[in-house]
């Protein structure tokens, strides 16, 4: 073969995971003699599209993906909304929202295929990528229904519909039991999630402007739980409670954390504690919002984004349980969870008659003892 034909052949190498065809990748520079070629020691398309804590909560999986396979290549698949969780993951050479580019996976082919989502958006993905090793959820080709992919994900996939199971016997977390379904070793790996130097920089100037010391413990108190699982909302007299003994007898600051749906039950919260609350807003950007968390020693949060954010940014953590089930959720021995464990709960209804519900059985002296205890006070 000439020379000149092998240099052809150089100019480009397509199976480098920096490359990217249509621009220059991160390097600027051709392929030829390229010092940062990477080759790609398999290929894995990770399917994981729902709620964006479930979507925070399952990037320990890259941990061992990685660590089985360090030069594998990774494709993240997920909404649109949580793009911005998987931003700057080290683990991850690419994320795609769902629906933007569904057509090349007609095309490009995968080592492995790892489905850990039941939406049939996910599961009709999965099943038509072309890969010979597929995990966790598949769509059944002739009833169109949800199947496991193999034989490890049938615990992962009778949870869905065994609710003795789910709710009562199963003592598995999350992470447990998606490893379990991709056949590998958990070892409580961590989250990822990384910020940004401009991130770090928003959220300091933010506490120079509220004047956030940190001489004693800052408390943040997520008063939100989203549309969806309402009955996850914590009673927001009961936020005013804990904040005022909060200030009035440890003089601990607390900032008030929410969303777009919390805008009228914050502004009640700050009008009416005796105490001086820092408003975080409820307009901030999903990464603003994990920065300003980031600025808590402590965070109060149910079962929510927020509380996934703050185990993720390795904080203290009081969760507060009610319709979900607290036993998937790992807070990594930097946290407690309070759960009155009513007859009914958990339920995972969005809306409920009882009175009082699960989550008012929570007290603010329980919340605060637990505050307490977190900080060493």
């Amino acid at each position: 073969m000439s020379k000149k034909i092998l240099k052809e052949q150089n100019f480009y190498r397509p199976d480098c995971r920096h490359f990217i065809g249509e621009k220059p990748c991160r390097y600027k520079r051709l392929c030829e003699g390229c010092p940062h070629y990477s080759g790609m020691d398999g290929k894995i398309l990770l399917i994981k599209i729902g709620a964006m804590g479930d979507v925070l909560r399952t990037t320990p999986l890259l941990h061992a993906l990685k660590e089985k396979a360090p030069h594998c290549h990774i494709t993240w698949v997920t909404r649109s909304e949580s793009v911005e969780l998987l931003q700057n993951n080290p683990l991850l050479d690419r994320c795609i929202a769902l629906g933007a580019q569904d057509s090349r996976f007609l095309v490009e082919t995968f080592d492995t295929v790892i489905c850990l989502d039941k939406d049939p958006e996910a599961t009709s993905l999965a099943s038509l990528v072309q890969a010979p090793r597929k995990y966790g959820f598949l769509m059944d080709s002739r009833s169109g229904n949800l199947c496991p992919a193999n034989e490890a994900a049938r615990y992962i996939f009778r949870l869905g519909f065994d609710d003795e199971l789910k709710f009562r016997q199963n003592r598995k977390t999350y992470q447990e039991i998606i490893f379990e379904a991709v056949g590998l070793p958990y070892k409580r790996q961590e989250y990822i999630y990384v910020m940004t130097p401009e991130e770090k920089r928003f959220a300091e100037e933010f506490r120079t402007r509220h004047k956030v010391d940190r001489g004693n413990p800052v408390v943040g108190l997520n008063s939100g739980a989203g549309p969806v699982f309402a009955t996850k909302r914590w009673a927001k007299e009961k936020f005013v409670q804990l904040a005022e003994r909060l200030w009035a007898e440890y003089r601990y600051r607390c900032v008030l954390f929410g969303g777009p749906h919390e805008v009228e039950k914050n502004q009640w919260i700050l009008a009416n504690a005796r105490a001086p609350i820092v408003d975080a807003g409820c307009g901030n950007t999903l990464r603003q919002f994990a920065a300003l968390i980031d600025l808590c020693d402590i965070l109060v949060a149910s079962d929510t984004i927020a509380m996934h954010l703050a185990i993720a940014l390795q904080k203290k953590v009081v969760a507060l349980f009610g319709p979900t089930c607290e036993q998937e959720v790992d807070l990594y021995d930097r946290g407690r969870k309070l759960f009155v464990g009513a007859s009914c709960a958990p339920c995972y209804r969005s809306s409920c008659e009882n009175n009082p519900n699960c989550m008012d059985m929570i007290s603010a002296e329980d919340v605060l003892r637990t505050v307490l205890e977190l900080s060493g006070d």
